[in-house]
């Protein structure tokens, strides 16, 4: 990547709203743009910005870590089935 731009507005590969985007570096001077932290439009976090898991001992049992995000193949938010709008 040549260009010192670092940041850039982009869609979200699992909700598709346009959000702040920024390079993530790998290895090997790979790089890739990765979205910043945002609600989907249902309002659930999106799990294309990141999403802290929520601690075991503050969910019921049987329940994931990150049920409450917005995923492509589903959403925590009522009424939404996930994945971009």
């Amino acid at each position: 990547m040549s260009d010192d731009s670092n940041e850039r507005d982009g869609r979200c590969e699992v909700c598709g709203l346009v959000v702040r985007q920024r390079v993530a570096r790998g290895l090997i001077g790979s790089w890739w743009w990765s979205s910043v932290a945002h609600a989907a439009p249902c309002g659930a976090p999106c799990l294309g910005g990141g999403v802290r898991p929520k601690h075991s001992s503050d969910l019921p049992p049987g329940v994931g870590g990150i049920d409450h995000a917005h995923r492509e193949h589903g959403c925590g938010a009522s009424g939404c089935s996930g994945g971009a709008s």
